[in-house]
């Protein structure tokens, strides 16, 4: 399964994980991955019942608490993403994957102190030193530090499952600076350049995030830069074909551009 994700076969994907799971209804990583792959069609819903399931299994399983979180945050589901968030910081209290969907979930409430303290929280454990305090600054190209090295070198424990995390820190910091960015864009235009910086540095640790791309196309065309938007807006609907917003916006992006058939694209995209 899990290399049928990575050479994009998604379908195939989870039927071998259904299998994985079917054989061993136990087996956290497969139940993860079934959820995963349910999330990308966007059937969120199915994906939380995947975990619901598994966690009748191992109700204490971190990593499997984790993925609640994000399947809740998916569903929009805000609160009871936060209510499982501290069922699992309890039980692992510096789990970054679990911290950042928290920040996503507070962002969803509209609480963004308190996203920006968690998510805060999570950029210390990918980059910075387990002796020193939270409060990050969040800057780029760090090196991975002892306390993201300490997590990765002692795995599983009982409660923990086989990961805790997926340990995929690109994939974590890119979701870090996408968070950044939203918390940014609150600030209305005036916002955007410091956005349009956190969303550049989620496309380059994850270069298949669509939904930094379409914001960071949203960026460029505030600033009116419609050759910059177009590309990311591209880029985006390269990875999310059906995307309505990237669709939308292309066409206001060629709008603003200095293309000469500029008003035939934007109104075939339109």
């Amino acid at each position: 399964a899990l290399v049928q994700q990575r050479m994009g076969n998604p379908d195939d994907a989870l039927e071998s994980a259904r299998k994985a799971l079917a054989l061993n209804p136990s087996f956290s990583r497969a139940a993860v991955l079934v959820s995963v792959l349910h999330m990308r069609r966007g059937d969120s819903r199915q994906a939380l019942e995947v975990i619901e399931q598994a966690l009748v299994q191992r109700p204490i399983d971190v990593m499997l608490l984790g993925a609640k979180v994000r399947a809740l945050v998916s569903e929009r589901e805000y609160q009871r993403a936060l209510d499982t968030g501290l069922q699992s910081l309890k039980l692992d209290p510096d789990n970054p994957e679990t911290l950042r969907y928290m920040g996503e979930a507070y962002l969803g409430l509209g609480r963004e102190g308190l996203a920006k303290m968690a998510i805060d929280r999570a950029f210390q454990m990918y980059t910075g030193d387990a002796a020193q305090g939270m409060g990050a600054t969040p800057t780029d190209g760090g090196p991975v530090r002892k306390a993201y090295e300490q997590r990765a070198a002692r795995g599983g424990g009982t409660a923990r499952g086989v990961r805790a995390e997926s340990l995929d820190r690109d994939a974590g910091l890119a979701h870090i600076f996408y968070l950044y960015g939203m918390i940014s864009l609150k600030n209305g235009d005036k916002g955007t350049v410091e956005a349009r910086e956190h969303f550049k540095s989620a496309v380059k640790y994850r270069p298949d995030y669509a939904e930094a791309w379409v914001n960071l196309g949203y960026c460029w065309l505030v600033a009116k830069k419609g050759e910059e938007a177009i590309e990311a807006f591209n880029h985006a609907l390269e990875i999310w074909p059906t995307s309505f917003e990237a669709r939308l916006n292309l066409g206001s992006a060629y709008r603003v551009s200095k293309l000469p058939d500029r008003a035939e694209k934007a109104r075939a995209e339109y």
